[in-house]
């Protein structure tokens, strides 16, 4: 599976579920008025700063083949521990979703995915508000 930069919006259909995955967060439309006929339109996997720092996020994110970023976490550069940590919250809201869109949020930054038509290509845009407008906004 290959990583890269992109993303836009969609939608698709997914049954409830009685229980929430861990650190999971659904974003529904509602296609009718039966309440068990929802439109997934993304998925947000949410993170705590300190688990993913926003350092982790910069040096982890680049085009990897997820597999190898995977299995080399005991490999001792910190770009490559940023690497896997990066790829494992991105691995872990692909394995929730398997849906066009999603987003993995530590509040600090958001990494906005899609899945296109190849399944094994994960497009991604990396936000960090804070870097993104500055300190003030006007």
């Amino acid at each position: 599976m290959e990583l890269t930069g992109l993303v836009a919006s969609g939608s698709s259909y997914l049954e409830r579920s009685s229980r929430p995955l861990a650190d999971q967060t659904c974003v529904y439309n509602i296609t009718t008025h039966i309440a068990e006929s929802l439109v997934v339109a993304s998925i947000t996997e949410c993170k705590a700063p300190h688990k993913l720092p926003l350092g982790y996020i910069y040096e982890g994110l680049e085009d990897m083949e997820l597999e190898e970023a995977i299995c080399c976490k005991d490999i001792d550069p910190p770009q490559q521990h940023a690497r896997w940590f990066s790829t494992v919250a991105i691995n872990q809201a692909f394995s929730y979703f398997v849906y066009e869109y999603g987003c993995v949020c530590t509040g600090e930054a958001s990494v906005f995915l899609r899945i296109s038509d190849d399944p094994e290509t994960v497009y991604y845009l990396l936000s960090v508000p804070k870097g993104d407008v500055g300190e003030s906004t006007g």
